[in-house]
C-alpha cells in the first residue's frame, strides 16, 4: 500500500472526552485519520469511546490510538463511527500511517503489530520507501491449518451457471423456468463471456507479473500455480435467505445462518432521537436511510423528498425519520432550500412529523421498534438483512453494485417494492451496465407508499421471511459451525451430498443417455439401414 505518514497537529475539541479517557496522549498526529500516541499498551486497552459523541466531532473521519506493545513493536485500535464502523477489528489502511511512524521511532523497517480490538489481529509490517507491506494469517488458518471461514451477507451467484439468472440480466427465478427466458439467459451469458474475454486479453501479461515478488507469509500461497490449479474449500456463512436468491445447489461448505444479530445486545443510549422514536404510535414512522457511503443524485433526492412529503400531507398519523450522511445530508439541505411548496416546507419544519439525522444512528435498534412501519433503503446487503429480520417491508432505491439485484429480489418475493424499474431484456442484452442512471417521479414514491402503508400482504410476507431468518440460528449456530469446521480440520467432503460427488457427465446422466438412448437409436438406425439395403439388393437380384 502507499504509505500515508501523519504530521503533528492540535487535539480537536471534544475528542478526549469522546474517547472517555483521562490519560493525555504524548503525541497528536493527522493524516486521513487522527492518530493519538500513548505511553503504554494498557492506556490503549482501557479506552472506551462514546461513539455517538465521537461521530459528532467535525473533521474527524476516524481515530487511531496507538502505543508501544508489551510483546510486539506496537499496538493500535481504530474507531470510525463516521463510516458506520464503531471499532474495526483489524484495519489495513490505518497501518499505512502507523508503520512509517513506528519505523522512524524504533529505527527499524520490519515490525510486528497487534490490533487489540475485541477480536484482535496480528500483523507483520514492512516499511519500504514510500510503500508499506502488510501481511497476516487468519487465526483459524494459522491454528488449524484450514483454508478460511468467510461470513458474508449474500451468496455469490455462479456467473456461468445457465440454470441461474445472471445478476445483470434481471430475470427472476420464476422466469428462468420458462423456455424463452432460458434461451435469453444463454445468450446473455455468451455475451458476458465474450465481453470479459475481450477485456482480459490485454491484461494477460499483467496477470502473470502479479504474484508477489517479496517473500512473506503468503508468498507461496499466491503463486499462479496455486491460484489456477489448486482447489481450496472455505466455509461460507451467509445471512440472506435462499428465498431471495436461487442457489446453484447444496454444499456443506455453504451454510445459511440468517443475519448475525443478537437481539439481546441491541441497545441504545437515551437521547433526543430515542425519545422521539419511542413517543410515536405503533406503525407510524417511515425510516429512510442509505448507509454511510452511497450517494444519491440530486434528481432522485428531490423526487424522494417530494414524494414522502406528499404522502405525509395526506396521512396525518405518519411521520418520517431521515438518516442522511455526509454528501446526502448536504444534498438534502440544498433541495430543501430550493423547495417552493409551502405545505412541504411546513411538514419539514415540524419536528414531530419529520426528523433529520446527519450523524450515526442506531439502525438495528430503530428497526426493532414497533413504531417503525416502513424502511426506505438503498438495499445494501446489511440493511436488507436487518430490515427483513425486524419485519419491516422495504421500499428500495438502489444506487450501485448488488443493490439492484437485491431490489428486484425484494420486489419479486413480495417483502417490499422497488422504485427501480429494470430495462427491457433487449436493452439489458445490448447494454448490461446501462441501468444505473434510472429515474423515478415523486408521484411514484407517493403511490408506492400508499400501496405499502399498513398493507397486510407485505406484512405477512415479511413476517414469514423474518421467521425463516430467525430459525436459521444466527450467531449461536455460526459459532457451532465454525467450531465443527475446526474440529474436522476443514475437511467437509465426507458430508458432501452424493450428487455433488458425481462427475459432470454422471450428474447430468450423460453416460446413461448415451448408453440407454443414443446407442440403441444408433444401433436401430444402423440395423434398419442395413435391412433396407438388403431388401433393395434382393429386389435388384
Amino acid at each position: 500500500f502507499p504509505a500515508r505518514p501523519a504530521v503533528k497537529t492540535d487535539l480537536p475539541d471534544g475528542l478526549l472526552s469522546a474517547l472517555c479517557s483521562d490519560i493525555t496522549p504524548k503525541g497528536i498526529y493527522k493524516s486521513r485519520d487522527y492518530m493519538l500516541v500513548y505511553e503504554k499498551e494498557v492506556d490503549v486497552k482501557q479506552i472506551s469511546p462514546d461513539f455517538m459523541a465521537l461521530d459528532k466531532i467535525a473533521d474527524v473521519f476516524g481515530v487511531i490510538v496507538t502505543a508501544p506493545g508489551d510483546e510486539v513493536d506496537f499496538v493500535s485500535r481504530y474507531f470510525s463511527p463516521g463510516a458506520s464502523i464503531p471499532e474495526d477489528p483489524v484495519t489495513g489502511s490505518t497501518h499505512c500511517t502507523l508503520i512509517p511512524y513506528w519505523a522512524e521511532q524504533l529505527g527499524k523497517n520490519e515490525l510486528q503489530a497487534d490490533q487489540i480490538s475485541t477480536r484482535k489481529g496480528k500483523l507483520w509490517c514492512f516499511n519500504k520507501d514510500d510503500r508499506v507491506l502488510i501481511s497476516g494469517v487468519h487465526a483459524l488458518s494459522n491454528d488449524t491449518n484450514i483454508p478460511c471461514v468467510i461470513q458474508t451477507a449474500g451468496v455469490k451467484l455462479d456467473q456461468f451457471n445457465i440454470n441461474l439468472p445472471d445478476r445483470n440480466s434481471f430475470l427472476s427465478s420464476k422466469q428462468i423456468s420458462q423456455l424463452k427466458y432460458r434461451i435469453y439467459n444463454v445468450a446473455y451469458h455468451l455475451r458476458l463471456i465474450v465481453s470479459i474475454g475481450i477485456k482480459l486479453l490485454p491484461l494477460v501479461s499483467t496477470i502473470f507479473r502479479s504474484p508477489p515478488k517479496i517473500p512473506g507469509p503468503f508468498y507461496n500461497t499466491l503463486t499462479l500455480k496455486k491460484n489456477f490449479f489448486t482447489t481450496t474449500e472455505c466455509l461460507h456463512l451467509h445471512s440472506i435467505p435462499p428465498t431471495l436468491f436461487p442457489l446453484s445447489g447444496s454444499s456443506p461448505y455453504s451454510i445459511y445462518l440468517g443475519p448475525f444479530i443478537d437481539e439481546s445486545s441491541v441497545h441504545h443510549a437515551t437521547n433526543d432521537l430515542v425519545e422521539w422514536v419511542q413517543s410515536k404510535p405503533k406503525h407510524s414512522i417511515i425510516y429512510v436511510a442509505f448507509g454511510s457511503s452511497a450517494q444519491i443524485r440530486s434528481n432522485k433526492m428531490k423526487s424522494l423528498i417530494d414524494g414522502v412529503m406528499e404522502f405525509l400531507l395526506h396521512t396525518p398519523t405518519a411521520s418520517v425519520l431521515f438518516a442522511f450522511r455526509k454528501d446526502n445530508y448536504n444534498n438534502y439541505q440544498k433541495i430543501r432550500g430550493e423547495m417552493k411548496n409551502d405545505e412541504y416546507q411546513r411538514i419539514l419544519s415540524d419536528e414531530q412529523r419529520c426528523r433529520v439525522e446527519s450523524s450515526f444512528v442506531p439502525q438495528k435498534w430503530i428497526l426493532q421498534q414497533n413504531s417503525v412501519s416502513l424502511f426506505i433503503s438503498h438495499c445494501g446487503m446489511g440493511s436488507v438483512g436487518e430490515g427483513l429480520y425486524f419485519q419491516k417491508p422495504i421500499l428500495c432505491l438502489p444506487i450501485c453494485t448488488d443493490q439492484f439485484l437485491n431490489a428486484m429480489a425484494i420486489d419479486h418475493t413480495g417483502v417490499g417494492a422497488s422504485l427501480f424499474i429494470p430495462p427491457t431484456l433487449w436493452q439489458s442484452l445490448l447494454r448490461p451496465d446501462g441501468f444505473h442512471h434510472y429515474t423515478f417521479l415523486a408521484s411514484e414514491v407517493t403511490s408506492k407508499l400508499f400501496t405499502m402503508w399498513e398493507n397486510t400482504t407485505y406484512v405477512k410476507e415479511v413476517q414469514m421471511m423474518s421467521l425463516k431468518m430467525k430459525h436459521a440460528g444466527g450467531v449461536k449456530r455460526g459459532v457451532e459451525e465454525i467450531e465443527f469446521f475446526v474440529n474436522v480440520h476443514g475437511d467437509l467432503h465426507r458430508y458432501m451430498p452424493f450428487s455433488n460427488t458425481l462427475a459432470f457427465y454422471q450428474r447430468y446422466m450423460l453416460d446413461l443417455i448415451l448408453v440407454c438412448i443414443v446407442l440403441p437409436i444408433v444401433i436401430i438406425f444402423y440395423l434398419a439401414q442395413k435391412f433396407c439395403r438388403s431388401n433393395m439388393k434382393n429386389k435388384i437380384d
